[in-house]
């Protein structure tokens, strides 16, 4: 008896060497389990591992003897031929101890085939993911670099959509009267006003010297003639004098708010010979591609 719990344990041995050893029970239930396969009864085999691992009260905790006990009963089902079922439990086995590795004398070369395709199945699929996970980061990279990519881009077309103009000024052209200076300092307003006033002004001036011109000089009337050259004589100085009040106070306000320069940022249309150019990226095979495109 004692020489049968040994020969358990060394089937064992493998897969439990970085576990606790299993108690004297769960080797009991192990033991009886690994009968029913010796003998031939596959059936009892798979359904004393299914309730000993998975029942509602499992008598096998032990990992290591739980790897063994569900290839036991994987390969039963192979003899049954529930292989999806064989292969449930090669792969619960694999998931649990990747470098498991069942005994070639206890099952024949078609299960240890089959528990070695569902391995490389679970490496390929974990390959994949490593790949899939390293493409993803990749593009994710892409991504935040096309991103960066794009506002440089909008940042481009912004600063060639903008221009800066400076236009200088004159102190001779502020010394010329009817609002000229205001106007050339950007004051249109107080332009329109000096200019309006001066207009006005050096008009009625200009009318009443050609009235006062026209005047007989043997009018019928000698006192009615003198009474209107007299008022043009006044209406002529006063106009003149305020023509020449208005158009110095407006050179002498135009040299007070003179500005030598100004500098004004304006904006314009890209001219459609430019191409206009967008990031993208692509996923390909084994990564992605970050690129310009241009639309014409």
């Amino acid at each position: 008896m004692r020489f049968e719990h040994l020969g358990v344990v060394a089937l064992v041995a493998t897969a439990a060497t970085a576990s606790a050893a299993p108690t004297q029970a769960e080797l009991d239930a192990f033991k009886v389990g690994k009968k029913f396969y010796e003998d031939g009864n596959h059936n009892q085999a798979a359904q004393h591992f299914a309730l000993a691992t998975d029942g509602p009260t499992p008598s096998i905790k032990d990992p290591g003897l739980i790897n063994q006990a569900r290839m036991i009963r994987g390969a039963s089902d192979m003899y049954l031929g529930r292989i999806a079922d064989a292969d449930a439990q090669f792969e619960r086995i694999l998931r649990s101890n990747a470098k498991f590795e069942p005994d070639a004398i206890l099952f024949p070369p078609g299960v240890l085939d089959e528990f070695r395709r569902i391995r490389e199945k679970l490496e390929k699929e974990a390959a994949d993911k490593k790949a899939g996970d390293a493409n993803t980061k990749k593009i994710a990279a892409l991504e935040a670099e096309n991103a960066k990519l794009g506002l440089r881009v909008k940042g481009l077309e912004e600063y060639a959509s903008r221009y800066d103009t400076v236009t200088k000024r004159s102190r001779v052209l502020a010394s010329i009267p009817f609002g000229y200076g205001q106007f050339q300092n950007g004051d249109p307003g107080l332009g329109i006003f000096f200019a309006s006033t001066e207009l006005l002004a050096l008009g009625t001036a200009t009318v009443s010297y050609f009235y006062h011109q026209s005047l007989p000089r043997d009018p019928v009337d000698a006192n009615e003639a003198r009474s209107a050259a007299d008022t043009a004589r006044v209406v002529n100085w006063i106009s003149l004098g305020t023509f020449v009040a208005l158009a110095v106070g407006g050179v002498v306000q135009a040299h007070v708010s003179f500005v030598p320069e100004t500098k004004e940022t304006k904006s314009r249309p890209l001219p459609k010979t430019l191409t206009s150019f967008h990031p993208f990226t692509t996923p390909v095979a084994g990564g992605a591609v970050l690129g310009l495109g241009a639309a014409f």
